[in-house]
């Protein structure tokens, strides 16, 4: 038992005599190795390099530590700056051999790398630093050493390491790097932007030539709560090494991916995608929020081990729990999962995009109830030649709408279903099979009459896109529209648009917002064709109705021809049949919608109930035209910018058999005619019993009328107008303006019909009366207040009866005198009067 113990202590003694011996014999390997190592690294980054301790450790397992390795300065420094000049390392830890080490030799198992922190920077000028070291700079002479723990004499000797010392022999199979952080600062975009990686933990595990395990672990504060992981086996495949990897991106703040893309895009690529641009007209751009996560499979594999090839899978792409929303809607929830494949390693990266395609197979998103299926392939070396599948059943708009602002906007209802193959999609002649169902579709907007209960289908065949019949409600009312558009890309649409019938005021309630109009403006039998090149911005439009009643005008057959294009829209030989006539003519509108647009309207009528069209045109008025047109004329031109005001033209028109209904311009005249000397009465009371029927009326009753003139400064310029009748003629000049003012110089000649009956009851009246025995007075016809006002011009009658007088006096005389040539002296004093 004595003897046992003795040997135990004996052994213990030995023990603690090796440790020492040990440490005799490492120390100065390991103060002889620093300053070495330090000088080769400062020699080849052109930085200084400052460490705290090099030492031997040997729990948990034997290594060299070397601590607090800082570049660009001296050790002890703050070290880093809000400009990227970071580059330090907590503690560096190399598992060895003890016996190689003490053999003289450094045989490296494994490394650990702890606490490492690194400044990545870009400046504005595009310069990349990492820590203090500016990549692609001429590297400068390594600094000397002056730390008091590196010997002055191997500061002066940089190349002794090369010279003496151990042997480093690398046979590593294992490496990490944990606690550790990286700062990426980009001061060439604005505003400047930092990405960060915290707390990364990466551990590679059974190294080889073939490649390593890899378990990656790290956050991403940049993108609010996500975090990075990659695990598998890792290879170079341009070595024929296999990769087996599983990448997860968890968490991502899609707003802060948004913030991101928007620093180095200079636009908001999130809005850009939900379809804005930005505020406009008070709206507020569609905005995306939420989370999403991100996970890819990538393996790899060699093809050919004589022509180095390989195949990269990104087998499994998922994009999940993607939360867009806009304005505080209800999410939409989006998941993705796509595949991309390689087929082959390319000679050289520039040619990567050769190998490259988009493999669809598994590629979905998910929004509400439906779910949006995709297939096919898209090589991205030739992408014209992609070929994709779109199906989806009952996708609800409304969920489309919580994703694309424009729809949210519209308000759109309705579901849709979506059967769709395009072939060579990006190429110049594309290829599209399918359909896109819609039921219960519905839309309102400001500014636009409501859609609503959509029924129909798009129909897509090779290169066109047509839909044989899709009905809707426009403001309630029913339409059907059809159209054609091809080739793809669009140029020639052709379409037609068809209703039973249309209340035209409830659309235009439906597009201000307010109750319809009580008095109906309707269209019966609406039915437009026409077609469109999208090229050329030309086309024609028919448009055809079988009745319509519009601002209480009753209208039959309407058809109107438009021939269309980027400088005019022409109108010809329209023909609107109303009232027993027809309307018909030419309109040219030029540079429409510019400043300087203009119009020219040429029309002719005929055979219609003037009546009806001007107690129409004027409902409830005291005033109005009856009789029947039998001729219309009209042309007129001006700018657009100021209609009516610069409209200007000719105006003809032909009435026969027919008023002038509320007023009579026989009795106003006649009744105002009472200063005549030697009679007593006025004119009126003469007026044989047999024409008061025509006195006595509401209005001025006629057998033609016959008016000349034209539409000149927003007003009615009468040239010459003309009203016949068996007992009176009117005739007038003048013009009555659209703002009411009227002055019109005429004249009322009572035939020798009336005339004469009425001298029968006066014969003073003999007097008043011409060579042909009608009897003239002159008019004015003004206005005052809203009532027209006949005012005889009396003093001129006087005139003329006084002339007559003279006139018949003068007749008698010379009868008597010469009664031989009585005729001839006649018209010699009719001459002079």
């Amino acid at each position: 038992m004595k003897l046992a113990l003795k040997l135990a202590l004996g052994l213990f003694l030995l023990i603690l005599v090796g440790v020492g011996v040990l440490f005799w014999k490492i120390n100065p390997i390991l103060e002889s190795l620093k300053p070495k190592i330090l000088a080769q690294i400062e020699s080849q980054i052109g930085q200084k390099v400052s460490v705290g301790e090099l030492s031997l450790k040997f729990f948990p397992q034997i290594s060299l530590a070397l601590t607090s390795l800082e570049v660009g300065t001296s050790h002890g420094e703050n070290v880093g700056t809000s400009s990227g000049e970071k580059l330090s390392l907590d503690e560096v830890r190399l598992k060895t051999n003890l016996g190689a080490l003490l053999g003289g030799k450094v045989a490296v198992e494994s490394v650990v790398l702890d606490g490492l922190n690194i400044d990545i920077t870009k400046k504005a000028d595009g310069r990349m630093f990492v820590g203090p070291i500016e990549l692609g700079a001429k590297a400068k002479p390594a600094p000397t050493p002056t730390s008091d723990k590196q010997p002055a004499s191997d500061s002066t000797k940089p190349t002794e390491p090369a010279q003496s010392g151990p042997a480093l022999a690398l046979e590593i199979s294992e490496a990490s790097l944990t606690n550790s952080n990286i700062n990426f600062h980009d001061e060439s975009v604005s505003p400047a932007q930092t990405v960060t990686l915290n707390s990364i933990d990466l551990r590679l595990t059974d190294i080889s030539n073939a490649g390593a395990n890899i378990e990656l672990n790290s956050l991403l504060p940049a993108l609010g709560r996500a975090s990075l992981s990659l695990q598998g086996k890792a290879g170079n495949p341009m070595l024929g090494m296999q990769n087996d990897l599983e990448l997860k991106l968890s968490d991502i703040g899609i707003e802060k991916l948004a913030a991101l893309g928007s620093a180095y895009t200079g636009k908001d690529l999130l809005v850009l995608a939900l379809g804005g641009e930005g505020k406009k007209n008070g709206q507020t751009p569609g905005k995306a929020s939420g989370e999403l996560s991100y996970s890819t499979k990538i393996t790899s594999s060699s093809a050919s081990a004589a022509a180095v090839k390989a195949v990269l899978d990104l087998t499994k792409t998922d994009i999940q729990s993607a939360m867009l929303q806009k304005d505080g809607a209800t999410p939409a929830i989006v998941t993705v999962n796509t595949a991309i494949s390689v087929t082959g390693m390319p000679s050289s990266m520039a040619n990567i995009a050769q190998v490259l395609s988009l493999d669809l197979a598994d590629t979905n998103i998910q929004l509400g109830d439906a779910l949006i299926e995709f297939s096919g392939t898209i090589p991205l070396a030739t992408p014209d030649k992609a070929v994709i599948e779109i199906n989806s059943s009952d996708l609800a708009l409304e969920q489309l709408a919580k994703i694309l602002p424009s729809l949210a906007t519209m308000k759109t209802t309705g579901k849709l279903n979506i059967k769709l193959k395009a072939a060579e999609l990006l190429a110049a002649k594309k290829s599209l099979t399918g359909y896109v169902q819609f039921a219960g579709l519905g839309a309102t907007a400001p500014g636009a009459p409501a859609i609503s209960n959509g029924q129909g289908s798009v129909e897509f065949s090779g290169d066109s896109v047509f839909t044989e019949k899709t009905n809707l409600l426009i403001a309630g009312q029913p339409l059907d529209v059809r159209f054609s558009v091809s080739p793809l890309p669009p140029e020639t649409a052709d379409f037609t648009v068809g209703s039973d019938k249309l209340d035209i005021n409830q659309i235009l309630a439906s597009i201000k917002g307010e109750p319809a109009a009580a008095q109906a403006t309707t269209v019966s039998g609406l039915n437009v064709t026409g077609n469109y090149n999208l090229k050329n911005s030309a086309g024609t439009v028919k448009a055809t109705m079988s009745s319509a009643e519009a601002a209480g005008l009753t209208l039959g057959k309407i058809e109107v021809p438009v021939t269309l294009n980027s400088d005019a829209i022409s109108i010809s030989n329209a023909s609107v049949a109303l009232y027993g006539g027809s309307i018909g003519g030419n309109v040219l509108l030029s540079a429409p919608g510019k400043e300087n647009s203009s119009v020219n309207l040429s029309l002719n009528g005929q055979g219609i109930d003037i009546g009806g069209l001007s107690q129409a045109a004027m409902p409830g008025g005291k005033y109005y035209l009856t009789g029947n047109v039998s001729r219309l004329g009209l042309g007129l031109s001006g700018a657009l910018s100021n209609a009516p005001a610069s409209l200007s033209g000719p105006v003809n028109l032909d009435v026969s058999k027919g008023s002038i209904v509320g007023i009579n311009l026989l009795r106003e005249t006649l009744r105002a005619v009472d200063t005549i000397p030697g009679v007593n009465d006025n004119l009126l009371a003469f007026v044989p019993e047999q024409y008061q029927g025509v006195v006595s009326a509401n209005e001025t009753a006629f057998d033609a009328i016959t008016y000349r003139g034209k539409l000149e400064n927003a007003a009615i310029k009468i040239d010459s107008l003309d009203l016949t009748h068996s007992l009176y003629i009117i005739s007038a000049q003048g013009s009555i303006a659209f703002q009411g003012a009227i002055k019109i110089n005429a004249q009322l000649k009572l035939t020798p019909l009336m005339a004469s009956a009425m001298v029968v009851r006066q014969p003073k009246l003999k007097l008043l009366l011409d060579s042909n025995n009608n009897l003239t007075i002159p008019l004015t016809i003004i206005k005052k207040g809203s009532v027209p006002v006949v005012v005889p011009d009396v003093s001129r009658l006087i005139e003329n009866a006084a002339r007559n007088t003279a006139k018949d006096a003068a007749k008698k005389q010379v009868e008597k005198l010469v009664p031989k040539i009585g005729g001839d002296a006649g018209k010699l004093i009719d001459s002079l009067f």
